[in-house]
Order: structure tokens, then C-alpha cells, then sequence
């Protein structure tokens, strides 16, 4: 079986790789080559929003992974990410893959939520070309929390726009992409569907926070910060206004509606193992570790 996977150098991509090897034969498209440090798969140059390249880097294959990945520049995240899924429909299409695993965000489903909307617009897109599609619709990253390694090391402190009472449903990423790779592993499946992914249980800022803090034997403490404060940041570490305005929209929609309306009703197959703790020992400490010591 070939399996195409796109945005191999992120999170999920580089995981799910890491999963099918020797178990199917791997074909990659990516930017820049250098960046593809496994051995065993096929690398085919070029950007997702390029139809003619990502339809070359998908003939043959029979299962393909799809992810519209994160941006900073763009002045039009809408337009950036229709011309992605644009293109995708016409590989799925053009080289005839039999099914397709999308990754997409809880949420995708209802309005005004910015990024996570413009998502669901090119679910119908991806819907339209792929009869065989299952829809991964995923809580909150854990590695979101990444994004406060230098407040942590500084201040020992996590901000957020959120209510400290307010439960999410984080995942660890590479959660998804097991889910992801054991589907495109499956040759059995067809129609499409939707699965959401939500961790072992729906948490808390202040309870990622405790698990942060144990996991560094200190005390790291959460503050609520307003949405206006936290796009400010954004603004200062060079996003494009667009993004920044995507990202306001994004998460003064979640405080208000709240996770728990956004997200597939939790269930035994909506529910994956890695737990807040779990991260923070494996993922987050480390991840600290080598900035203290980049900041030595």
C-alpha cells in the first residue's frame, strides 16, 4: 500500500511516518527536502496549494493523509486555505485515492470561529472529492502549551483566555496521529465519516498548570489574560494581521460557547490516552529543559 502524507514535518505528519513505517510504502510533498530527515520515504518537492505537484506526489497511492497547516503571513486566511483544499480535491481526484483521513478541528461545525470555521468550509470541499473520507475532528493541542515555555521559565507562569473553571478537551498530537495511521493503515473502511478526538478527559488551564508544575517540581500558576492581550502577542512575535484577527474571532468564540458545545459528544472511540501529565513529564519538561539551557 503507498500512503501519501502531507505536512510530514509537523507534529502528526512526522508521527503518523513514524507509524506506518515498513508497513506501507511512504511518499511525502514538502517544501523544502532537506527538512525530510526519514530515510524510507518517497520526497516530492513542492507546496500544498501547487495542485500539479501535490496531484504528482499522490499517483499511486491508495490512502492519503490530509492537513491544512498552520500560518502566520498569510493576508487572507481564507483564500490561502480554499486554494489548499482546492488543490487537494483535485489530486484525490486526478490520481483516484481510494480513501482519505483528514485532520480538522472540533468546532469545525458552527460559525464565527475563525480558523476553526474556515476549516469546516474545506471539510465540504475535501467531502466533495473523496467518497471514501473519515473526518478527524480534534480537541485542543497539548502542544499548544509549548507557547508558554518562556512565561514558564521566566515567570513560572501559564496565561490563557480562558476561565480557570473552563474544560477543554486537549490531546497530544501524536494521539492524533496514531488514530490517523492506524485509518489509513485499514483497507476495509468506505463512506465517509467524522471522529472526533478529545485526550482521556476534558481539563482545565489551571489543571495543565498543576501538571506542568509537578512535572518541573515547582509551582506554575495560571492567569487569565483578555483576548486583546493575547493578540497583542501575536502581533509582536510578526503575524499577519489577518491571522491575529483570526485568532481573536477564534477564541472569543470558544469563551463563549465553550468547549463542550463545540466538540463531538465524548465516547469510548472519541477518547485517547495520553493525559496532561503524561505530556508534561515527556514532552513539556524537556521542551523547557533545552530553552533554560539555550538561555544559559
Amino acid at each position: 500500500m503507498r500512503v501519501l502524507v502531507t505536512t510530514p514535518t509537523g507534529h502528526i505528519g512526522s508521527r503518523v511516518i513514524h507509524r506506518l513505517t515498513g508497513r506501507a510504502d511512504i511518499s511525502v510533498l514538502a517544501r523544502d527536502a532537506s527538512k525530510i530527515s526519514a530515510s524510507n520515504v518517497t520526497v516530492h518537492t513542492g507546496a500544498l496549494e501547487d495542485a500539479a505537484a501535490l496531484t504528482r506526489a499522490a499517483a499511486g497511492a491508495q490512502a492519503m493523509l490530509f492537513i491544512i497547516p498552520p500560518t502566520y503571513s498569510t493576508t487572507d486566511w481564507g483564500a490561502w486555505m480554499h486554494q489548499i483544499a482546492v488543490s487537494a480535491a483535485q489530486a484525490i481526484r486526478a490520481s483516484g485515492v481510494s480513501r482519505v483521513v483528514m485532520v480538522s478541528s472540533f468546532g469545525a461545525q458552527l460559525p464565527d470561529l475563525g480558523p476553526i470555521t474556515l476549516l469546516g468550509k474545506e471539510e465540504q470541499v475535501i467531502r466533495a472529492a473523496a467518497p471514501n473520507l473519515t473526518i478527524l475532528r480534534a480537541g485542543a493541542f497539548m502542544e499548544n502549551l509549548l507557547q508558554s515555555v518562556p512565561t514558564v521559565r521566566d515567570q513560572s507562569t501559564i496565561y490563557g483566555v480562558y476561565a480557570p473553571d473552563t474544560l477543554l478537551p486537549m490531546i497530544a498530537t501524536h494521539d492524533i496521529a496514531d488514530v490517523a495511521a492506524a485509518r489509513l493503515l485499514d483497507a476495509t473502511w468506505t463512506g465517509q465519516s467524522i471522529r472526533g478526538l478529545q485526550g482521556p478527559a476534558d481539563i482545565s488551564y489551571p489543571d495543565a498548570a498543576r501538571a506542568i508544575g509537578a512535572a518541573l517540581n515547582r509551582q506554575v500558576n495560571y492567569v487569565q489574560a483578555p483576548v486583546e492581550v493575547v493578540m497583542a502577542g501575536m502581533r509582536a512575535a510578526g503575524m499577519s494581521e489577518a491571522v491575529v484577527k483570526g485568532y481573536g474571532a477564534m477564541l472569543r468564540g470558544l469563551a463563549t460557547l465553550g468547549y463542550k458545545a463545540a466538540a463531538e459528544p465524548r465516547s469510548p472511540e472519541t477518547t485517547t490516552p495520553t493525559t496532561i501529565d503524561e505530556f508534561a513529564r515527556a514532552i513539556f519538561a524537556p521542551a523547557l529543559q533545552q530553552a533554560e539551557a539555550v538561555n544559559a
